[in-house]
């Protein structure tokens, strides 16, 4: 049986079964749906025409911020110390505005910003990892980009002012909700299918811009670099803080760090940052549990390899609506506390599943610890991400909550210096997992290779 006939087989048995236990009393429309409830939300025009909106901005903000981000790349790609440097800052300093917009919600085309860093990384990294032709190079960024934009978009459905949120929430209930994640898989398979991308090429080409980023990453001078970028946008904030505390309501670097110590020094904070790396690390363990099982059987199996590199990459970003299904299921009355912060855990791992899975088989020759020490630093923003959405959706505690509600009192300085400290841990644990990352790749290549005949 051919790969496409047996993904086809298993997806009209999962609709077969849907029926079944629908036919058979074990779940009730009104929670769970129905085929025909889903195929009929998919036909409603106000659905489509908000979703349409919404994916019109992820493409238009995908195209200028490409734009912008090639345009500065190439500049950049002129000086290697400063490609390096750049390089090192956008790691993870491309997720900063995900962080500042969740805080300050006062901007105009936001996605530009997420899609121009994202881009500037992309480009350098790839180009300098793979030495890949520009053309091929600009395709591979220009998918990223858009799936980049669409992560944005959905993290931050809440403030759209489309209708496909309240709807799919509101009259049409579970079903808008089901159908608005197949038409999310629809157009993560339409963009894979329109820049031709596969899994295979995808976790090669990250396994070698990890490996890279790795090997080139003991230089001081670049640090320093990195050091004086950090420098310069908070001098960049100082000197304009009379303006940005007029537009964004929000103080100089000083009073926004100032507004952390107060909750962190009588302990309100920590609670907080305690259920937030809970959630987080829970979502990570099981992610990385289930990838490595998953790597197992593509290493052992020809034809689980193959349906793998065909299914997984639907897993990527559309995850982050469990959180917008999982209300309908169990109900929006009764949720305990513990409840909501299991359900995050399970976002997070859902959501961390394709990052981890891509890294372990991208770097599948290297050592096994290393391996699994550079996925889950991959998959860590994701996580991030994630468990600051599923707080801001439903919480009682936890850094999202936090953040959200101090936004919603108008305390737009509070708000950001928590999501703020918020980005200052995935850094933080970052930094530990690429440092032990390097450690281990001393001590396991030796190892390794001496397990080899003829080594």
């Amino acid at each position: 049986m051919t790969t496409r006939r047996l993904g086809s087989v298993i997806v009209w048995g999962l609709i077969l079964l849907w029926e079944l236990l629908y036919y058979t009393g074990l779940i009730d429309s009104s929670r769970f749906s129905h085929p025909l409830g889903t195929i009929n939300a998919l036909r409603n025009l106000d659905l489509l025409m908000g979703l349409g909106k919404t994916l019109f901005r992820v493409v238009l903000s995908s195209l200028l911020g490409v734009i912008v981000g090639l345009a500065i790349a190439v500049l950049i790609s002129q000086n290697p110390w400063v490609t390096q440097t750049v390089i090192r800052f956008l790691r993870l300093g491309l997720w900063v505005p995900f962080f500042i917009y969740l805080a300050v919600p006062y901007w105009i085309l936001p996605g530009v910003v997420v899609v121009s860093l994202f881009a500037c990384y992309q480009f350098l990294s790839i180009r300098l990892a793979l030495s890949l032709p520009w053309r091929e190079s600009i395709l591979k960024v220009q998918r990223g980009a858009i799936l980049q934009a669409l992560l944005f978009y959905l993290v931050f459905q809440f403030w759209l002012p489309e209708e496909w949120w309240s709807l799919s929430h509101g009259i049409l209930k579970v079903d808008g909700v089901y159908a608005i994640i197949l038409l999310l898989l629809a157009f993560v398979f339409f963009v894979d299918r329109l820049f031709r991308s596969n899994f295979p090429s995808l976790s090669a080409m990250r396994g070698a811009v990890l490996v890279k980023e790795i090997a080139g990453g003991n230089g001081s001078s670049y640090w320093w670099g990195v050091g004086i970028l950090i420098i310069f946008c908070l001098a960049v904030w100082q000197l304009f803080t009379d303006p940005i505390l007029r537009h964004f309501k929000v103080g100089s670097p000083l009073a926004v760090l100032e507004t952390v110590y107060p909750p962190l020094g009588s302990g309100a904070l920590i609670f907080d940052i305690a259920v937030s790396l809970l959630e987080v690390f829970a979502g990570l363990i099981l992610s990385g549990a289930g990838a490595v099982i998953v790597f197992k059987g593509m290493s052992d199996n020809a034809h689980f390899r193959n349906l793998t590199f065909s299914f997984v990459p639907l897993t990527f970003i559309v995850p982050i609506m469990l959180r917008s299904v999982e209300g309908h299921w169990v109900g929006w009355d009764y949720r305990s506390s513990t409840s909501l912060v299991v359900w995050t855990a399970l976002a997070v791992g859902f959501m961390t599943f394709y990052p981890f899975v891509l890294v372990l088989w991208g770097l599948r020759d290297h050592p096994p610890v290393r391996r699994i020490l550079l996925a889950a630093d991959e998959a860590l923003p994701y996580a991030f991400l994630t468990m600051l959405f599923s707080e801001a959706m439903a919480a009682t505690k936890g850094l999202g909550f936090y953040i959200i509600w101090t936004r919603g009192i108008l305390e737009i300085s509070r708000s950001l210096g928590a999501s703020l400290l918020t980005f200052a841990l995935l850094l933080f644990i970052s930094s530990l997992l690429r440092s032990a990352a390097k450690r281990w790749y001393f001590v396991e290549s030796t190892e390794f290779r001496s397990g080899i005949p003829g080594t």
